[in-house]
C-alpha cells in the first residue's frame, strides 16, 4: 500500500466519523458567519494596480510523500497549532 493509500485510508475513517458528530452542519455554521471572500483575480489585479507585491504559495508541515517538512512550521504565527 503506498503513502497516499495510507493517507485516503485514514481521511475516509476521519471523514466518518466526523460526519457522525455533525461536523458538517458545524462547518456550514461557521462558513455562513464568515466574510464574503475577496475574489482572487481581483485581489491580484489591486495590489498590480497598486505596484505592490503580489505572490501565491503553498506552506506546508508536511508533505504525503515526503514525510516531515518542518515540524515548528506553526510556531512563526501567533494563535497557531502546532
Amino acid at each position: 500500500m503506498s503513502v497516499l493509500d495510507n493517507v485516503k485510508e485514514y481521511k475516509v475513517e476521519e471523514v466518518s466519523k466526523l460526519k457522525a458528530l455533525g461536523a458538517r452542519t458545524q462547518f456550514e455554521e461557521i462558513c455562513r458567519q464568515l466574510p464574503p471572500p475577496r475574489g482572487f483575480a481581483r485581489a491580484i489585479a489591486e495590489k498590480y494596480a497598486r505596484d505592490e507585491i503580489a505572490f501565491i504559495a503553498e506552506i506546508k508541515k508536511a508533505s504525503p510523500s515526503k514525510g516531515m517538512i518542518r515540524a515548528d512550521l506553526f510556531r512563526c504565527w501567533p494563535n497557531s497549532r502546532s
